[in-house]
């Protein structure tokens, strides 16, 4: 198995329509994936099916209706801002068949979603009505800080700590990592014709180091995590910097 090297959007699969979940750099890895591909002349339409903190990378647009298709700049779309000063987005139903517009009609932009909130913790898990990601998705991310690859998980870093309670209070490894992966939409959700990618944001521990152990993974376990689904990419890298290594088990 040979890792490989890129860009983010690379690593994403070059996909038109890719979805952020988890916690520790979702909306650090959108705003890179706007940088690279505006760089590259690429239409890019950014939104949330949840809420997020304001962005000053993409021109705004509020309303109920996505961006036209004649925009050639990148837009963050929302429909209103809440008291708090969060963006909120469309609900995902609107999301969902503006991107199917774009796709019946050939207008190639790419759309980005953040389809969870995490309230700048570390890790995420999930209720029952989470995450909140467009059915016509074709790339999930779920991103997971590497700062916590060896240290102990306490529920203060954590999103929603009651619904992963036996992962509290243990170290952070290859163990709970899987075991993790299993409470995980990677593992509980079904998407028709979806790319998985695992993203380690790393920002000072060895990246390197996570994907050997990935590598080192016995079979069985592969196996009763996952079953016969395929396995999503694991990658590594700083989001922010957009320079990321990837592994295909």
């Amino acid at each position: 198995m040979q890792d490989s090297f890129g860009s983010l959007w690379e690593t994403l699969y070059h996909s038109q329509v890719i979805t952020m979940i988890g916690a520790g750099g979702k909306t650090t890895a959108l705003v890179r994936l706007i940088q690279e591909l505006s760089a590259h002349g690429t239409k890019v339409i950014a939104t949330t099916t949840t809420k997020v903190y304001p962005i000053d990378c993409a021109t705004i647009w509020v309303d109920v209706i996505p961006p036209p298709d004649d925009i050639r700049y990148p837009c963050f779309w929302y429909k209103e801002e809440s008291n708090d000063g969060k963006w909120i987005g469309p609900d995902t139903e609107k999301v969902e068949e503006a991107i199917d517009y774009d796709k019946n009609h050939n207008n190639n932009r790419v759309w980005i979603i953040e389809g969870d909130g995490a309230r700048s913790l570390y890790l995420k898990c999930w209720a029952g009505h989470e995450p909140q990601i467009p059915s016509n998705t074709d790339c999930v991310v779920l991103i997971i800080s590497a700062g916590l690859w060896g240290k102990t998980l306490h529920s203060k870093d954590v999103h929603r700590p009651e619904y992963c309670k036996d992962l509290i209070d243990r170290t952070w490894n290859t163990q709970t990592f899987w075991n993790y992966l299993q409470y995980s939409p990677v593992c509980r959700l079904k998407l028709k014709n979806t790319s998985w990618v695992v993203l380690f944001n790393e920002t000072s521990c060895s990246g390197q180091n996570i994907l050997n152990q990935v590598k080192l993974l016995e079979s069985d376990k592969k196996n009763a995590v996952l079953g016969d689904r395929a396995f999503p990419r694991f990658a590594v890298g700083n989001v922010k910097e957009g320079l990321i290594r990837w592994l295909d088990l």
